[in-house]
């Protein structure tokens, strides 16, 4: 499947969303990829001179008014350490405070080798948990961030030089924990994965393996197959600050 220009449009965040964001309360949790969404939404929030009060920080004492606030997590390639630092910083004070509060894994994460059935288990003990200590707080689950699918000669190299799992037996990894989070978070789950798989006109970017259909990143999006480039970075921020608006914090 060839790399398509992104169209504008995909990337239109209207006044009102704009305006319901910056008035909620919002943690994100994250590595290298956050960063890479935030770049986006700092783009587009320059575009439209929009107002967003946007700030690296786990402290709870900044949730006295609005903000979007977000700091790093644990430690990549490790999952359950981001795991367990959400809910250390969600239980130091920020669930008490925010209206939502989410986090993401990073496509190193999760590998041909993962048990995804225990790290679901994980997940999912970490969301009962924060849920029923937090009951005003909206949790987000956000699936697993995908990677390109390099093809022919690339594939071959890439094996040959022992530069980690190879990328469709990963994203089927991944594929299978996002389809657990879809099934059980329904309206709080923020798919970043979808979005970095769909081209503007809404096709999906899918390849196949043992007769199954799974995703991948749209080469597009990347320029080294797993972290956003400009294109792909105001595609996902303009689709999540969608969605936090969509969500809304809780009465």
């Amino acid at each position: 499947m060839s790399p398509v220009e992104p169209a504008p449009q995909k990337t239109e965040v209207p006044k009102a969303v704009w305006d319901s964001v910056s008035q909620q309360k919002i943690y994100f949790g994250h590595m290298s990829v956050g960063f890479n969404i935030l770049d986006g939404v700092r783009d587009l929030q320059a575009e439209r001179r929009a107002k967003l009060h946007i700030l690296e920080t786990a402290d709870p004492a900044a949730f006295g008014k609005p903000v979007f606030a977000h700091s790093p997590i644990g430690k990549n390639a490790y999952p359950l350490s981001k795991i367990d630092h959400f809910r250390q910083i969600l239980e130091s004070g920020v669930g008490d405070k925010a209206d939502i509060a989410f986090f993401k894994l990073c496509y190193v994460d999760i590998h041909g080798g993962t048990d995804v059935e225990a790290l679901a288990r994980a997940f999912d003990d970490m969301m009962e948990g924060l849920q029923a200590k937090f009951p005003r707080l909206a949790v987000v689950a956000v699936t697993s961030p995908l990677t390109a699918v390099p093809g022919g000669i690339k594939t071959s190299l890439k094996k040959l030089l022992g530069r980690g799992e190879p990328d469709k037996t990963a994203n089927a990894k991944r594929e299978a924990f996002n389809v657990h989070l879809r099934e059980k978070y329904g309206r709080l789950v923020f798919d970043l994965a979808a979005l970095e798989s769909t081209l503007p006109n809404g096709e999906r970017v899918t390849f196949e393996t043992d007769g199954r259909i799974y995703y991948a990143l749209e080469p597009s999006y990347t320029d080294d197959g797993g972290h956003l480039n400009a294109a792909g970075r105001r595609i996902v921020a303009a689709g999540l600050l969608r969605f936090l608006a969509e969500l809304g914090p809780r009465p």
